[in-house]
């Protein structure tokens, strides 16, 4: 009951009351052991926190779902993409003055994964992400070189659309003089 309650907020774009819904699922579904719903609901609550511009607390929420995927064979190799999403919502606050980067957070939060998953250091995603903080941190680096390895992995792994935001604010801050560029 308690989903498709959820499920109608979000529908009416009553996002707040929708992501404290589904929390509520995810409670209810933990209690009951049904993992399956857990990780569909957790799912649904970083989407929507991250499509909302809460992206700390939906980078937790996708790391917890990437740790809850490895308890399971059959989730276990979807852990990669929800790792990788919750990196991605940390250059959110990568961001500092001027056009400057402070990727700790980014580095951590790689580190702790890389801990408890060895498969998501030889990962498309982990090599995407080092990359792009290799473009923004080296001041020789131009808009190409971003487009470019934005573009690559776009092209074979598809971005979400919260997900090419990011990459849109990382670029107008990193590189000021892009105004109207659009973001593949």
């Amino acid at each position: 009951m308690r989903c498709w309650i959820a499920n109608q907020y979000e529908e009416a774009n009553r996002i707040k009351e929708a992501i404290e819904e589904y929390r509520l699922c995810v409670k209810y579904f933990e209690a009951a052991k049904i993992d399956t719903q857990v990780l569909h609901c957790e799912q649904k609550v970083g989407r929507m926190l991250a499509e909302s511009g809460c992206y700390t607390e939906a980078a937790h929420t996708y790391k917890s779902v990437g740790f809850k995927q490895l308890r399971y064979n059959l989730t276990k190799y979807n852990a990669s993409e929800s790792f990788f999403y919750s990196s991605i919502l940390l250059f959110s606050g990568a961001m500092k003055s001027g056009s400057q980067f402070d990727f700790e957070a980014v580095y951590d939060n790689i580190k702790v994964i890389i801990q408890k998953d060895f498969r998501f250091e030889v990962s498309a995603s982990c090599d995407f992400l080092y990359n792009i903080m290799n473009v923004l941190k080296n001041s020789k680096n131009t808009l190409d070189d971003f487009i470019d390895h934005l573009y690559d992995y776009n092209v074979l792994y598809p971005l979400e659309p919260w997900c090419l935001d990011i990459m849109e604010k990382v670029m107008t801050h990193r590189f000021h003089n892009v105004d109207d560029a659009a973001v593949v």
